[in-house]
Formats: structure tokens, sequence, C-alpha cells
């Protein structure tokens, strides 16, 4: 954890200051980073914890990443016992006593096996890092070659393992605060340490831990719709965007379902009708179950899903493992309808703009899936939007 991102945590619970307690430090030259990166006064924590006067409570710091969860996992036991000793002469701190969300531990654990499928120069989705690059930047930020983003801050809602956090900190140039719940972020120690604009933090999008109002840019790709109330999440980010600031969102459409032409509609309403059935199941069943039937899975759909793509050579059997998983094992894939979405922007005063269609088929040669909305926000209002 750089010490730039210790400055903007504050607790996700009272919202309060944090006081840092660092058990080991990490070198700032060490893991790959680069010289055109490197700041030599740079002072990054690799271990410990931050303390909430407030609420009596510690959060974790364990492999550069701070764990700022309001609820106690199998993760806090472990760290306690690694640590115990060091907790102890801090004295009068206790484990985080929030509760989940409704559902949040089943989706924690199933992305967190997810993206611990793949490594880190693997395909995301099927999108080489350069395509990533294109569809983030000219698709859903609709931005001209050589211009300026004008955006210093982003907070990244819904990360993965993180090379789309990367891919955006490049195509913005801003500084990135990457939030995710899944515990494979644990393992971005070496791009923490190579890019000193880059921070990844394991916390909840409905407890974000950072001061609302204070990010000129919210981005959240994918992730909405595994929640339990996908409106609900939207409007627990777009508290973090300042006045005149931007929140994209990307979900899934509910008529990408239906309106493809065949054989893309055959294969689409397969996949679609077997998670309905498959989904329920696996996501509520113990990881020595899924993990299983998912490899099983995987084994035989991988020859099918390696033709579907543009990169066949590529394409290895865990990237099908990852995209199985994500149709088959999140408690939450909610599908959405693109006027709902809308009027969730304009509720918030946000002033709406769509993803570029045209742009994306002009890049990959097909028609896009799913709804992209880039709002700007024209006003600011304390009431909450009316239920959809």
């Amino acid at each position: 954890m750089d010490l730039r991102l210790f400055a903007r945590l504050r607790c996700p619970t009272c919202k309060s200051e944090l006081e840092l307690k660092p058990f080991e430090e990490g070198l700032p030259g060490a893991a790959g980073s680069s010289a055109e990166n490197s700041e030599p006064d740079r002072r990054i924590i690799k271990d410990g914890c931050l303390l909430c006067h407030k609420c009596r409570v510690w959060y974790p710091v364990s492999s550069y990443v701070p764990v700022m969860l309001v609820f106690k996992t199998r993760f806090h036991t472990h760290f306690a016992a690694r640590f115990q000793a060091r907790l102890a002469e801090i004295g009068g701190y206790d484990f985080p006593r929030g509760v989940p969300q409704p559902g949040e531990r089943s989706v924690q654990e199933t992305f967190t096996e997810e993206w611990e499928t793949l490594n880190y120069d693997d395909l995301s989705f099927g999108f080489s890092r350069e395509e990533l690059r294109q569809l983030h930047g000219k698709v859903w930020l609709k931005q001209k070659e050589g211009s300026s983003s004008g955006i210093e801050s982003v907070l990244n809602v819904g990360v993965g393992f993180g090379i789309e956090s990367e891919v955006l900190q490049a195509i913005t140039g801003a500084e990135l605060f990457a939030v995710d719940l899944n515990f494979s972020v644990l393992q971005k120690g070496e791009q923490i340490l190579s890019n000193p604009k880059l921070h990844f933090v394991i916390a909840s999008l409905f407890n974000v831990p950072f001061e609302e109002k204070s990010f000129d840019l919210v981005y959240s790709q994918g992730v909405l719709m595994h929640t339990h109330d996908t409106q609900k999440a939207f409007n627990s980010i777009a508290k973090f965007v300042k006045e005149r600031g931007q929140l994209f969102v990307w979900v899934t459409a509910i008529d990408d379902v239906f309106i493809h032409r065949w054989p893309r509609r055959a294969v689409t309403m397969t996949f679609y009708c077997s998670s309905l059935v498959l989904r329920p199941v696996l996501s509520r069943s113990p990881s020595w179950v899924r993990r299983p039937a998912i490899f099983v899975l995987s084994v035989l759909l991988h020859p099918l899903l390696r033709m579907r793509g543009r990169h066949g050579g590529k394409w290895k059997l865990p990237n099908s493992e990852h995209l199985l998983r994500d149709y088959f094992t999140p408690r939450y894939v909610h599908m959405c309808r693109f006027n709902d979405v809308i009027e969730w922007f304009e509720s918030l005063q946000f002033d709406c703009q769509v993803q570029s269609a045209v742009e994306f088929r002009r890049i990959f040669g097909k028609a896009m899936d799913g709804i992209g909305i880039l709002g700007v926000r024209s006003g600011y209002t304390t009431g909450q939007p009316s239920a959809l």
C-alpha cells in the first residue's frame, strides 16, 4: 500500500480517517518496477493494519493491499493468527463487526475462484490488452486520438485481477484506485510496486472506503448486475462522483439474449437457459463440488469456445474455465433494460452518453452486447431517486 492511497482511505463504516500501523515495509525498486515509474521517496507498506478510532476496529494490509471489508472473513482469522503479537501490542481493537450484503459472501467466494483461474498474460474475456485499450478508450469513453482525458482521479469499481484497471489507468493517465470484493486482488503486489499511480483495495461497492464526491471518474464495467440489487449498487457508487464528474457503467442487457441472428442467437440462448438451471445450484454448492464441475464443463466445451473467438491460438483451457465460471457460478446475474439504466442516471442528475456501437463493430467486426453509459453529473441532489 502506497502512502498516497492511505491518505485517501477512510473507514468504510463511519468515513473517519484512519491510523496506520505498519508491520513490514516493501521496497519501491523491487518486483520489476521500471525506471520511468520509480519514485525514490515512495513509501510502501507490505503488511500492517489500519485503525479506526471511532469504530475501534482494525483493517488488515496484506501483500501491499488493504482489506477494507466491514465484515469478518476467514482471511481475517488467518491474518490475526499470523500477526498475533503485533495486534496484541495495539490492544483495544477488534475485527470488523459489520454484516455483508445479501449473498455477498457467495459473490466473494465465487469471483475469487473465477479470477484465480487466469494468469497475468491471459486474455480477459477474449480481449487482448490492445483490444482492451480500444474498447475502454474508443467505445466506452469515446476518447479521440491524442486528446487529454482531463481526469486526475479514477475510482474503478470491480476490477477482477486488475488488467483492465491497468489499461484504464494508461488511457486516462490518472491516479486510479481499484476496488474489488474478491481476494485474488492480493496477487497484485508486483503491479502495485511497478506503477505508483495504480492502487488496489479489497472492499465492497456498498461500503467503499473513500470520501464521497471525491473522484473525477467512477468506472464500473460488468459488476453491478452481480449484486443483490443492481440499482442500489448504482446509487452506492454514484455518491463518489465529484460535481461535474463522470460515471461510467456497463451492465448486461436482456435484449442481447433474444435479438442476435442465427446461429449466434442459438448459442446465446443455450448458455442463457443453461445458466438459469446450473447457476442457482453451482453458486450455492461448496467449492469442492463447484470446482470439479466447472473443470469438467471446461474440458468438454473448450474446443467450441476456442473457435468462437478471434484468438483461437491464444485461447487456453483456463480462459474457457474463467468464462464458464462467469456464466454459471455467480449468485446474481441480473439482466437490465436500457431505459431503466438511463433512468438511474437521470434520477441522480447525470447527462447520458451511450457507448459507440459503430466503433465497436469497426474494431471487432460484430455487434456489441450490453448497456454502456457515460454520465456527466450536471448537479447534485441529496434526495433518493424514485424506485423503478
